[in-house]
């Protein structure tokens, strides 16, 4: 019997580990773990987000809002390359969001991530952080527990 509560930890596989440093989340093959900081969800994204991954971040971020609507976190800071694919599921989150007051934000994005941002113009859509707990502060000032954005 599984007693782990699915609300507090989403997963996709990481490749070679089996448990993870925290004992709130659990990995298993593939690059995405994703878990709660609060009122927030938290994801860390390692390696490439592109077309053979992008499902699986994907799967990811859907059952973590179906579990309960939390703005999200994206750690892209172990993210060397993300292609078209990727953001255009970073766009489809952030306006899935958008729509239930909630935010997407992106933490400490390689030089190439935030090239890519820069040139698509979703460095004025999506906003990124320095580090996580930056922007855990910035989601937690503007967008109180209700969900709704406070400018």
């Amino acid at each position: 019997m599984n007693t782990h509560d699915p609300r507090s930890t989403f997963l996709v596989p990481l490749p070679s580990v089996r448990r993870a440093a925290r004992a709130d989340a659990l990995e298993v093959e593939g690059r995405f773990v994703g878990s709660r900081s609060g009122d927030v969800w938290l994801v860390r994204a390692v390696g490439e987000i592109d077309v053979d991954t992008s499902k699986k971040l994907e799967k990811t971020i859907a059952g973590m809002l179906d579990a309960e609507a939390l703005s999200i976190v994206l750690n892209v800071e172990d993210v060397s390359y993300i292609d078209s694919i990727g953001f255009g599921l970073l766009v489809k989150t952030k306006k899935r969001l958008a729509a239930k007051g909630l935010l997407l934000c992106l933490v400490d994005p390689s030089a190439h991530v935030r090239r890519v941002l820069r040139s698509a113009g979703l460095d004025m859509v999506i906003e990124c952080f320095a580090s996580e707990e930056r922007a855990l502060e910035a989601v937690n000032q503007l967008v109180p527990a209700n969900g709704q954005q406070s400018y």
